[in-house]
């Protein structure tokens, strides 16, 4: 009797294991299907309530664990591919045979490698037809401050052999490091700011690693070549905060971890890597029409259209706030959040035209029935600021850092932001990162409203001045076109 029983097992186990073993590779072998359109154009809606597309979420949400399991088998196998070069060195780490990097994808400051190296405190392409590469200067800089006039990488930054020169420099093998990096090689002047590390810098690395075209995990580490600790920290600590909640199992490694890199001598491989550069992005063409580095990864096809979707998500759970589920029944209620910065004494509203947009915005929330939030971010933790956002249909506001919290809103047919300006006065900060992510946008002077393309930046007089006029019924009658029928591109044309 027992016998027979262990005989049952093991036959049980070996048809699980062949069955296991032939959906892996039935999954490998197929790809993956396109992922659903998350955003759509809808007629007009019930004024009081959003309601979300529950069966495009259900067909979302499978589609992301097809791609997940498609992404790992693949993954799983390449690992095996690869275990022939691997070998273990006598201090434990897991070394590998040199091999030649590939460029996956790249448009200035913004590329993809696989195998790319780092040796000798420097970026080394291994490639026997360095021909196909991009000018060096448009993948990387040498960290200099852009108001040096001289950001060109030298071969202190970055350096191409040949696999036969590699094999000899490296010592014949490198120290792996798996999954993925993410790598910032610009000056820290721009990093220690939440606007242009979140909507320039996190925004550009996530759109190159979704042009991929697979549902990737998170970075396993972000490498600050020039950047020491303190230079990462902006004053309100925004910068830490998402990090921690976006890649909360992601390393931050900084400048003294590149110096000890370079102490070791030893060449260490990253089996993918994507490299964000601004003075990179800043030689390329989609920057030069908007002045804006984002705008060179947006240039990158993506079948993700919520490509920053998970990023978000991630923030907005760890912000406390609620996490939106793919295939969930939720409705959703309008909400309209204004940003005073009436406190401060730079870029705030006049005070006359700040109070008649309050009483005017407080009358339209009791005649169409969204939720009215007049907040002063100063009085707000971290996580209320971006648990908020993530509920906020319509964000508002003059010009200036609180506006960031834009990307944590979820695009809809009905969200927009609307940006107060200094008559004459305007930079496309908030508007291309809105445009990105799929939400539109508003520009005001007084009582006119402009969107994309708009006109180049201007720093005009009084563009800080705590004098800003603002006609609030104009802003109330956008605010009733963008909530009853979503807004329609309107551009008001450079005279």
């Amino acid at each position: 009797m027992r016998r027979d029983v262990l005989l049952l097992s093991v036959a049980t186990t070996g048809l699980l294991i062949i069955v296991w073993h032939s959906r892996s590779i039935w999954n490998a072998d197929c790809p993956a299907p396109p992922l659903p359109q998350l955003i759509s154009s809808l007629p007009q809606v019930t004024l009081h309530n959003e309601t979300d597309d529950i069966e495009g979420k259900r067909k979302l949400a499978m589609s992301w664990l097809e791609w997940n399991g498609q992404s790992s088998i693949v993954a799983h196998g390449a690992s095996h591919a690869a275990m022939a070069g691997l070998s273990s060195t006598s201090d434990g780490l897991r070394s590998s045979a040199i091999e030649a990097t590939e460029m996956v994808l790249h448009t200035a400051g913004n590329t993809v490698f696989s195998n790319l190296y780092i040796y000798d405190g420097a970026v080394h392409i291994v490639t026997d037809n360095p021909a196909a590469l991009p000018e060096l200067k448009r993948i990387t800089s040498n960290g200099a401050s852009l108001n040096t006039g001289n950001s060109n990488p030298t071969k202190e930054d970055i350096r191409v052999l040949s696999v036969g020169e590699a094999e000899t420099v490296f010592g014949g093998s490198a120290v792996v490091w798996e999954g993925i990096s993410w790598m910032i090689t610009e000056h820290p002047e721009f990093i220690a700011h939440y606007y242009h590390y979140t909507a320039e810098i996190l925004l550009s690395l996530q759109r190159s690693t979704t042009a991929l075209n697979l549902t990737l995990p998170p970075p396993v580490r972000l490498l600050f070549p020039h950047t020491a600790h303190a230079a990462f920290r902006d004053g309100p600590g925004m910068n830490a905060y998402v990090s921690l909640a976006a890649f909360p199992s992601s390393q931050l490694l900084f400048s003294d971890t590149w110096a000890d890199m370079h102490a070791t001598k030893r060449a260490y491989k990253l089996e993918r890597a994507v490299i964000f550069d601004r003075a990179a992005a800043m030689s390329g063409p989609a920057h030069g029409a908007s002045w804006k580095p984002i705008s060179e990864a947006m240039s990158l096809p993506t079948v993700v259209e919520d490509w920053w979707g998970e990023v978000r998500e991630r923030v907005v759970g760890f912000a406390g706030g609620q996490v939106l589920q793919p295939g969930s029944a939720e409705v959703r209620k309008r909400v309209v959040t204004y940003v005073s910065r009436q406190k401060g004494n730079r870029r705030a509203l006049r005070r006359e035209d700040h109070a008649a947009l309050v009483n005017s915005l407080h009358e339209a929330s009791e005649e169409l029935g969204f939720e009215l939030n007049v907040v002063e971010l100063e009085g707000m933790s971290k996580a209320e600021q971006i648990a908020l956002a993530a509920r906020t249909t319509v964000l508002m506001g003059v010009h200036g850092n609180g506006l960031t919290s834009l990307v944590w809103m979820r695009p809809s047919p009905h969200s927009a932001v609307f940006e107060f300006f200094m008559p004459g006065g305007w930079f496309r900060d908030y508007e291309i990162t809105a445009r990105s992510l799929g939400i539109m946008y508003r520009g005001f002077w007084y009582d006119t409203s402009f969107s994309y393309p708009g006109f180049n930046g201007r720093d005009v007089e009084g563009f800080h001045s705590a004098d800003i006029p603002v006609h609030a019924l104009h802003v109330v009658a956008e605010l009733r076109r963008a909530l009853l029928y979503g807004l329609r591109e309107h551009v008001l044309h450079d005279p």
